[in-house]
């Protein structure tokens, strides 16, 4: 560390010299930190580690952008900045139709089972009319989790912001 020599101030000497001497020490460790933080950055924005190209085991070619996606690694999650709504939603109801379109047909070939000894497909039909919608289910529990569910995606307090990580 430097000193500065300064001429003595004949009032209150003995302060004026810690003062100066705290500011330096503390200019100092600012800058200290300031070098810890740039080589901080320095090695962490280096280019990826050789490890992480991606290896193809496929037979498909994979171009330029698919490996540089590939690149960012497996914890790599696409976000997008803005939500479309009118998308959400109708995920939200085609969910809801197909638990309680399971349920139902579970229900009704329990009902058939019973009266009727033939093997049942595992598989439940599916409607022919395309409009159908599934009426509600019998079990609360079914119905309780579905509305837990449109809540929780639909909550404005559960909606973040997010960095928006896709390259335009």
């Amino acid at each position: 560390m430097r000193k500065v020599i300064r001429p003595v101030d004949p009032v209150n000497t003995d302060a004026s010299i810690t003062t100066q001497h705290t500011k330096g020490r503390r200019y100092h460790k600012l800058q200290r930190l300031r070098r810890k933080r740039a080589h901080f950055r320095e090695t962490h924005r280096s280019s990826p580690p050789e490890y992480l190209d991606p290896i193809n085991l496929s037979t498909l070619n994979l171009d330029e952008n698919q490996q540089k996606l590939l690149r960012k690694g497996p914890s790599f999650c696409p976000a997008r900045k803005d939500i479309n709504w009118q998308e959400v939603h109708d995920d939200i109801e085609a969910f809801e139709a197909r638990l309680r379109t399971a349920v139902f047909f579970l229900e009704k070939e329990a009902a058939e089972s019973n009266d009727n000894t033939e093997i049942q497909s595992h598989l439940p039909r599916v409607p022919r009319k395309k409009k159908w919608k599934p009426p509600t289910s019998k079990f609360p529990e079914l119905e309780l989790f579905l509305s837990n569910v449109r809540k929780d995606m639909l909550n404005p307090q559960n909606i973040r912001n997010v960095k928006d990580n896709l390259a335009k």
